[in-house]
């Protein structure tokens, strides 16, 4: 989140943020709200100037989540939290002057999981740390939603074509649109 004020902080002052009329910035699917706080606490403290012309909305479009938005973010108040979709909020807000975009858990929610067949059975494959490189290895498939949805749709398995490899069986792998917490595991 710092990181994000910072760049949006250069930016600005790369493009004469002096005649800056109005910081915008837009986040949708602000989550819990963490984001947002902390690129507001950022901006605060490095670049009160910044902070003092700041709009930061986020567009939500879970009830449920904007209700917690709105709830940790109470005492900010140049955080505004709008319950709509983007699609919604774009044809509303045609006003385009420095506006940054922050699509986080937008990102966060596309396809990440991968899987792939490994000695005969379906595996998920995570990223693992060794050392000082990280690396693809399968594990035996436990993710109770990549295995829901590999039963509701089997198309996802369909195409991974088994070769051999040393002494184990394995295959091409694939994403899959779902989005379940892995962990990188030290090894």
């Amino acid at each position: 989140s710092y990181a994000i004020a910072d760049h949006i902080s250069k930016q600005v002052h790369e493009n004469d943020g002096k005649a800056l009329k109005a910081l915008n910035i837009v986040e949708i699917g602000g989550g819990n709200g963490t984001n947002a706080y902390h690129v507001c606490r950022r901006l605060e403290e490095k670049y009160p100037d910044l902070y003092r012309k700041l709009s930061y909305r986020i567009v939500e479009i879970s009830p449920k989540l904007a209700q917690i938005q709105a709830t940790n973010l109470q005492d900010d108040p140049k955080v505004t939290v709008e319950r709509q979709s983007i699609q919604s909020f774009l044809k509303e807000n045609k006003d385009h002057e420095a506006t940054f975009i922050i699509a986080l858990e937008v990102l966060d929610n596309l396809g990440h999981d991968k899987i792939a067949f490994y000695g005969g059975s379906l595996h998920q494959i995570m990223i693992c740390c060794e050392i000082d490189k990280l690396v693809e290895k399968p594990f035996p498939l436990s993710d109770e939603l990549i295995k829901t949805m590999v039963k509701r749709y089997p198309s996802f398995t369909s195409g991974l074509q088994p070769r051999i490899t040393g002494q184990h069986r394995v295959s091409n792998s694939r994403f899959i649109p779902v989005s379940p917490s892995f962990k990188c595991w030290e090894i």
